[in-house]
């Protein structure tokens, strides 16, 4: 069965790349860059083409190569990084960027797509957790461009035929990973032995999701789409902890002798509790997540056997 990975290069695409040919899928992947380094670039059901979504030729001519794709995995994005860019550059990747694989799509006739979303979608919480149902308020302009894009994609499956799931993550980590997140970060000082400040006295809540599950969360996806023309789901890691837990954890599954010390500072960037309702994934997807020691004593095992 032929599936389409767009972002393949990237660290969600990548990993499901990776699972997707195990599972037996040829797997075309499209990407603006194309990695030397990806574990499985000379597999032979695995064809990935350099391919621009800021252009619908080019994605239209890409697509116009591959015959009978059952399910198109949309995982390209540009996330926030702490650098400064243009409103413009969101905009390009996020938005136009749907917008031109959705055409081409729809003229090529693959019509079964599951989106990689974000919690940064709903914005500042009005009540936790958050479930699909609470409003979308964005804070920044990659939850606006998200959002946008979800309503593009919800527009297409009721309009032009598309049966569409969502997947809306919590903050992902993972070997790997892009943009280390805050589990990353942990992880790199306390292998140093160096000490950990953490704002608002290790107080802020978050509930981090594996890569692990996120690839899961879209495999179990493409059982029920079609069931429904467009569903969403939340996809967390159903352990919401605070910042001070966690680093407990993680401090205890390295053995580290770090001193973790607990600030007044305010995070700058989020300062406010965020974690996700994932019953409805549960309930629908069988989506199942397993603990965060177990997840980062695998990732310590994997950076060891890469080393």
């Amino acid at each position: 069965m032929n599936v389409l990975v767009t972002g393949s290069s990237g660290f969600v695409g990548r990993n499901l790349t990776e699972r997707l040919l195990e599972k037996g899928y040829k797997v075309y992947g499209f990407d603006r860059l194309l990695m030397r380094g990806f574990r499985v670039r000379n597999h032979r059901n695995f064809n990935q083409r350099k391919v621009d979504l800021h252009s619908f030729s080019s994605v239209l001519r890409a697509c116009r190569t591959i015959q009978n794709v059952k399910y198109v995995f949309h995982t390209v994005a540009i996330q926030p990084s702490g650098i400064d860019m243009e409103i413009s550059e969101y905009l390009d990747t996020n938005l136009i960027g749907a917008v031109n694989l959705l055409k081409a799509c729809k003229i090529c006739g693959f019509n079964n797509i599951i989106v990689s979303s974000s919690f940064s979608v709903y914005g500042k919480p009005e009540y936790l957790p958050v479930d699909e149902k609470h409003p979308t308020m964005p804070a920044n302009i990659y939850g606006l461009t998200k959002l946008q894009a979800d309503l593009l994609f919800e527009f297409y499956s009721r309009k032009m035929d598309f049966n569409v799931v969502i997947l809306r993550y919590d903050g992902i980590y993972g070997v790997g990973q892009t943009i280390p997140g805050f589990i990353q970060y942990l992880i790199g000082v306390f292998s140093k032995e160096e000490d950990v400040e953490l704002f608002n006295y290790g107080k802020q809540i978050r509930d981090n999701v594996f890569v692990d599950d996120v690839v899961q969360a879209n495999l179990k996806a493409m059982k029920i789409i079609g069931k429904k023309k467009f569903s969403i789901f939340n996809i967390g890691g159903a352990e919401p902890k605070s910042s001070a837990e966690t680093a407990q954890i993680i401090k205890k599954a390295l053995g580290s002798k770090s001193r973790v010390v607990l600030s007044k500072k305010k995070n700058l960037l989020m300062g406010y509790d965020v974690f996700m309702d994932n019953s409805k994934a549960r309930k629908l997807l069988g989506y199942k997540t397993k603990g965060l020691r177990q997840n980062v004593i695998k990732m310590l095992r994997e950076v060891k056997k890469n080393a």
